[in-house]
């Protein structure tokens, strides 16, 4: 039989970086929302694109003395600025920028009002510039005795292989959308049998963050499901 897969942290966009941190983002303004309210940390690192409309992106810490790499950082902020209205708009690089969670509040000052998804950054902000857009797109495949779970991750292409089985690189480009799409499932469901079970056009749409152009196919390598599990903070 084959299934979907339900942890807690899947029901937004998520990756581990090459680093092994967990790193979860908002689909949308409600879950951007979520992810501060709930899910952001005094000790976690938040990190946003440097233009209004993207995903909120957290890097998961296990408390305040727990190292963070700068590839850490790189592969969260790359996430970051390729869910973002950056990719829509046609660009190839964006800065991004990082603070602590306790540096991230919904508290909006005297007078003003912060919307769904809005939010105030107090204090000093660290800067990854030129950031360059680009998204992998992959499928995993666990298998439990006659079950199997299949999974659609997005991650940076530098993290990619080690999540997934297959996977695409796409970067922003002139072709549509959903044409995109449509070439990524069908390769997907070239390479896995039953994928059609638990995932459909609608879930690629959703990953792709605009018009783009696809780099190939590759094999992936992906860690055992219980490592990765282990690394969730």
């Amino acid at each position: 039989m084959v299934y979907g897969a339900r942890e807690w942290f899947e029901r937004f966009r998520w990756f581990i970086t090459s680093g092994g941190k967990l790193v979860i983002a908002g689909r949308d303004a409600t879950q951007n929302e979520v992810i501060v309210r709930h899910y952001l940390r005094p000790w976690d690192i938040f990190v946003h694109a440097d233009i209004p409309g993207g995903a909120a992106v957290v890097i998961r810490l296990t408390n305040s003395n727990d190292s963070i790499s700068d590839g850490d950082i790189q592969e969260a902020a790359q996430y970051a600025v390729s869910y973002s209205r950056a990719w829509v708009m046609g660009l190839s690089v964006l800065d991004a920028f990082y603070v602590r969670g306790e540096q991230v509040t919904k508290k909006a000052p005297s007078g003003e009002y912060l919307g769904k998804g809005s939010f105030m950054i107090y204090g000093t902000r660290g800067w990854v510039r030129n950031v360059e857009l680009g998204l992998g797109i992959g499928v995993r495949i666990d298998n439990f005795g006659e079950a199997s779970i299949i999974r659609l991750i997005t991650a940076p292409p530098s993290a990619i292989n080690s999540l997934v089985n297959y996977y695409v690189i796409v970067r922003p480009g002139s072709r549509d959308r959903i044409a995109v799409s449509r070439e990524i499932y069908d390769l997907f469901r070239g390479k896995i049998p039953g994928i059609t079970k638990v995932i459909n056009l609608s879930h690629i749409v959703d990953a792709v963050p605009g018009s783009s152009i696809i780099e190939g196919i590759y094999e992936g390598s992906p860690i055992p499901w219980d490592k990765l599990r282990s690394l969730i903070k």
